[in-house]
């Protein structure tokens, strides 16, 4: 139950995400599945549990690339 409803969330954030890039929003990756997430939980979405947590090992995945994604912006001129 908990990797279909993270592979659910992750799938409807990606595709917030790209409707988002599509509209020229500023920050679409960033901004699309916050607010998408945000929507369904303002919304109640049934299939969510109340006691559920992201999976402790695709969080560390996602904080090492969102740590890559920084630091390769990162140049000796900045």
């Amino acid at each position: 139950m908990v990797l279909k409803t993270t592979a659910a969330l992750i799938g409807l954030g990606a595709l917030a995400g790209f409707i988002c890039s599509k509209t020229l929003l500023p920050l679409p990756w960033m901004l699309g599945p916050l607010v998408a997430t945000a929507l369904l939980s303002i919304f109640g979405w049934g299939n969510i549990p109340s006691s559920y947590q992201f999976p402790h090992r695709f969080r560390m995945l996602f904080i090492a690339l969102i740590g890559v994604m920084i630091g390769s912006q990162i140049t000796w001129e900045v």
